[in-house]
């Protein structure tokens, strides 16, 4: 019986993260980076979302405008937003790359969800920002609009 060595797990593991951190050398582009994020999204993992955040982000939630916030600010307010939400639905509706130096595109994306226990849902849209830097998609912007 063959067993697989611990540095072979974390080889396989950093290189399956490599395909969301970046989708460019996964030939996903754009549309990869977008899917990264919705499926992260979804599923509240907060830690795959913050892997593909810029350095600086800006973060706009309901009832909470933030300017400029760094991956560990953005992260501890995303994390409270998607506590206890559970996700019914996360559907991309339009991606576009627009073109530039360097490279940036955006999203929108409808994500329904409701309180963890109860069937009121609630349905938002989210616009995402996406820059590509050193080979890799960067979220730079985050608004959720109800």
């Amino acid at each position: 019986m063959r067993t697989t060595s611990p540095a072979l797990c974390v080889a396989l593991l950093l290189a399956a993260l490599s395909g969301l951190v970046n989708p460019a050398a996964g030939q996903g582009g754009l549309s990869g980076a977008v899917q990264g994020f919705t499926s992260a999204w979804s599923q509240a993992d907060v830690e795959a979302l913050s892997l593909t955040f810029a350095p600086k982000l800006r973060l706009d939630l309901p009832e909470r405008q933030f300017n400029v916030l760094s991956r560990k600010q953005a992260v501890a307010a995303i994390e409270a937003f998607l506590n206890g939400r559970v996700t019914s639905q996360a559907q991309v509706l339009r991606q576009s790359e627009t073109g530039g130096d360097p490279q940036s595109g955006f999203a929108e994306i409808r994500w329904s969800s409701s309180a963890d226990g109860t069937a009121n849902e609630t349905t938002y849209i989210i616009f995402v920002a996406i820059v590509e830097a050193d080979g890799a998609w960067q979220i730079e912007e985050i608004r959720v609009l109800r």
